[in-house]
């Protein structure tokens, strides 16, 4: 009981030196009660803390996942890139053939035009040779060239019997005594 004197003197020296406590059982009940609220702000503070402990392993699960979408997202952004890349690809050799085609075209349609220019320049000369109109219509080169063959052919008739006429003739006047 020695040891507790002590603390008895001293909740009397408080009481008389402290305003606001009039009795040392006042000064006990304030100490119960800070005591109280103590123990409550420590377990409202360990609350707190496994709160925060549970919302920042929450945050972090959130965290991974959002990464882990995000690394997703880039992995299928960077197929769709590749794709893309292919296709375009692709469409460049496709341009460049439909080129070639249109460029093939043009040649073949220049080509043809004048093939179709020179045979109607030939069907009108066989038309002042003959001086006679044939009825074919410019449009109809098929019909143009019809005419140019047997036109052709008529010729190499006549050269073939004009052949033979020479040969023939020249026959008779080797063989004749003078």
């Amino acid at each position: 009981m020695e040891k507790h004197v002590i603390f008895s003197k001293f909740l009397e020296k408080t009481v008389e030196s402290a305003e606001e406590f009039q009795e040392i059982r006042e000064i006990i009940t304030r100490y119960d009660t800070l005591c109280a609220t103590h123990d409550y702000l420590m377990k409202k503070e360990a609350k707190s803390q496994d709160g925060t402990e549970q919302e920042k392993a929450k945050l972090k699960k959130f965290i991974e996942e959002k990464n882990n979408e995000v690394l997703s997202y880039n992995n299928t952004l960077a197929e769709l890139v590749t794709q893309l890349d292919k296709v375009q690809s692709e469409a460049v050799k496709w341009e460049s053939r439909w080129m070639h085609i249109k460029n093939t075209a043009a040649k073949k349609t220049l080509l043809l035009g004048r093939i179709k220019m020179a045979t109607h320049n030939l069907y009108q000369l066989i038309n002042k040779s003959k001086k006679q109109e044939f009825e074919v219509q410019v449009e109809e080169t098929v019909d143009q060239l019809n005419v140019i063959q047997q036109f052709i052919l008529d010729l190499s008739n006549i050269t073939a019997d004009i052949r033979k006429a020479d040969t023939i003739g020249a026959s008779i006047v080797v063989s004749t005594p003078v």
